[in-house]
């Protein structure tokens, strides 16, 4: 019985180290030498050149984006209070859900790159879904440590924002804004919706997914609606830019050479 205690510790352990979301990003480096070589990123600079700046759809959608933070960050509370008293089996499936998908889209994506190591196109959108978690993932650290929120366990209410006094000194508690879980499963299942748009279940079932793990950390009082929804967002403009480059690297060569497409 001691034996199979430890043993059973042990896998704890492991387990845990697994749920490092840091080991998304060492899953990608060691991902990029082999999608290099497969031609992944063949035509990436050339996508990139194709892109063009379009200011009079640029501002309008940042003002909608900005008029949206807005009511959400008035809605706090409110949201706060909702999912934090949420009950029953059904919200208990949602967030139990949501919460593993935060702590292990990586070992998800791993599995299937794995399986599909053999298969260059589908490797290759696996690869697109981990660059999803990867950007999205790095632009929510950034906005964690310019903006250091209060999360709402502080108790320091969801306008509680800047708090560079606490720069280094603190155990998270001032890195609400926006949530990390909620980025990475948006930068990934967001693109893999727009991939699998032909598949309306497993579509549907991707793009509610980052809402599920959004409802988990409001519900465990770890974020803010507003933390959750700048996520969302988030996660859909890198969904836009992926799965504009996942169409024009999929071209064929003749197409290729007749038309060169312009991203999103």
């Amino acid at each position: 019985l001691d034996k199979g205690i430890v043993m059973f510790e042990w896998f704890n352990l492991i387990w845990d180290f697994l749920h490092i979301k840091k080991l998304i990003l060492i899953f990608l480096l060691l991902s990029i030498p082999a999608e290099i070589a497969a031609g992944y990123l063949r035509h990436f600079k050339i996508y990139i050149g194709s892109l063009k700046w379009n200011a009079k759809s640029f501002f309008p959608c940042l003002g909608i984006v900005i008029l949206i933070f807005g009511l959400a960050v008035l809605l706090d509370p409110y949201a706060a209070l909702w999912a934090r008293n949420s009950s029953g089996k059904f919200a208990e499936v949602i967030w139990s859900y949501g919460a593993e998908m935060g702590r292990s889209v990586w070992i998800f994506l791993a599995a299937f790159y794995l399986v599909f190591s053999w298969n260059s196109k589908l490797r290759g959108i696996v690869f697109g879904a981990l660059l999803g978690a990867s950007l999205t993932g790095l632009c929510a650290t950034l906005l964690k440590w310019i903006v250091l929120r209060a999360r709402p366990s502080v108790d320091m209410g969801q306008l509680s924002f800047f708090n560079w006094q606490y720069l280094g000194m603190d155990n998270r508690d001032f890195q609400s804004f926006p949530s990390g879980d909620v980025a990475i499963v948006a930068g990934t299942f967001f693109f893999l919706m727009r991939v699998f748009k032909k598949i309306p279940w497993l579509s549907m079932l991707f793009f509610l997914t980052p809402f599920a793990t959004a409802f988990a950390r409001m519900h465990w009082n770890r974020h803010w609606f507003s933390d959750a929804v700048t996520s969302i967002f988030l996660g859909i403009g890198w969904s836009f830019f992926l799965f504009g480059y996942e169409k024009y690297r999929t071209l064929e060569p003749e197409d290729f050479k007749k038309k060169k497409p312009t991203g999103v």
